[in-house]
């Protein structure tokens, strides 16, 4: 018996064969015996990943051992009977390099993709692109690769700052409700976000209740308003400033002061 075409075990993996002996006439002189061949898996098939591109999200500050996402590649040949077709993942690079050379680690054998490097970091890096390999044999066959692409997701680890620090403004003392100040504040953290949004408030010098703080609208501006007229002359033992605060109120808040005399 010999093979008279080439064979794929990834299309045919077994042949049911009947043979038997027959006379001269043709005639069979037995019974039909049965003759199975497997046929053999040879390393012929690559890697293929099930995506081009995969795409997760961390937040910043993960800590090492941090999963991120998963990759996964598939490979005809058999993982069974050979290592034909057991995959191994590895990465093969990352950009940025920062602020480590080596921010992630892989799974080799399920493709689980994790922090492995503190200092990730949203204000100073976005997103990272690792370029990831599959190869069959255990790592050591034929290869195939994909992007892995992590987005840096915010928290809320920036405080609001108030630029200037300090405002002065004089009001007429007989009208209330004048705007006194147009408050502004920065925050590194992620534009219209919690972590991102301000809310105001006076933390000193306003024991009277004279003025009050509102957010303007369309904006991350305050406006500090007078409610009440004030004397002319104020009390010897009065404070002459008021001291707003921004705060914000998710998931944590974080504040900064400033002075208006």
């Amino acid at each position: 018996m010999k093979v008279t075409q080439p064979l794929d075990r990834e299309h045919i993996d077994k042949y049911h064969l009947f043979s038997h002996a027959v006379s001269e006439n043709g005639k069979p002189v037995e019974e039909p015996m049965e003759i199975i061949v497997t046929v053999t898996d040879q390393n012929d098939n690559k890697p293929q990943f099930t995506q081009e591109v995969f795409r997760g999200s961390v937040p910043e500050g993960a800590l090492p051992g941090t999963p991120v996402m998963r990759v996964n590649a598939t490979d005809a040949d058999d993982a069974v009977e050979t290592y034909n077709g057991v995959i191994a993942y590895s990465i093969l690079s990352q950009e940025p390099q920062e602020p480590h050379r080596q921010m992630f680690t892989i799974n080799r054998a399920t493709g689980t993709i994790s922090v492995i490097a503190s200092g990730l970091d949203r204000e100073r890096v976005r997103e990272y692109t690792l370029t990831v390999q599959a190869a069959d044999l255990d790592g050591d066959g034929l290869t195939t690769t994909a992007l892995a692409i992590i987005e840096i997701s915010d928290v809320n680890d920036n405080a609001p700052e108030f630029d200037p620090k300090t405002y002065a403004a004089a009001v007429p003392e007989n009208e209330a409700g004048r705007e006194v100040a147009r408050l502004a504040v920065t925050d590194l953290d992620e534009p219209d976000t919690p972590a991102w949004r301000a809310v105001y408030s006076i933390v000193r010098g306003n024991e009277g209740g004279a003025f009050a703080i509102e957010r303007h609208v369309g904006g991350e501006e305050g406006k500090l308003l007078r409610l009440q007229q004030c004397p002319a002359v104020p009390p010897a033992d009065s404070e002459p400033s008021v001291l707003p605060s921004a705060s914000k109120a998710w998931p944590a808040g974080w504040a900064d002061e400033l002075a208006c005399n």
